[in-house]
């Protein structure tokens, strides 16, 4: 099958492959998913078995889960007025 391939097209094919193996880390990447490190590691330790690269490409296209922001809580309910400073200058 591959006894009349050129050095072109043996290059041509050996690019896709590798993209193709690496297509997974690529998504995670461009899609700047948090686990995209993670994803990088299973798609290079077992990306050669079908069942590893599967897992990756499923981890780097997976929605990622929401950002949680760390301070002060919003106030509910009506706001205790002496937590907030006076607006405007001193004096009045």
């Amino acid at each position: 099958m591959f006894s009349r391939i050129g050095p072109f097209e043996a290059l041509v094919l050996g690019v896709a492959i590798v993209a193709l193996y690496l297509a997974p880390s690529v998504i995670a990447f461009r899609r700047g998913h948090p686990g995209r490190l993670l994803v990088l590691t299973i798609n290079l330790v077992l990306g050669s078995t079908l069942i590893g690269w599967a897992i990756a490409l499923y981890l780097a296209t997976r929605p990622a889960p929401p950002r949680t922001t760390v301070g002060p809580r919003p106030c509910d309910g009506p706001c205790d007025s002496r937590l907030e400073r006076p607006r405007g200058p001193p004096g009045r």
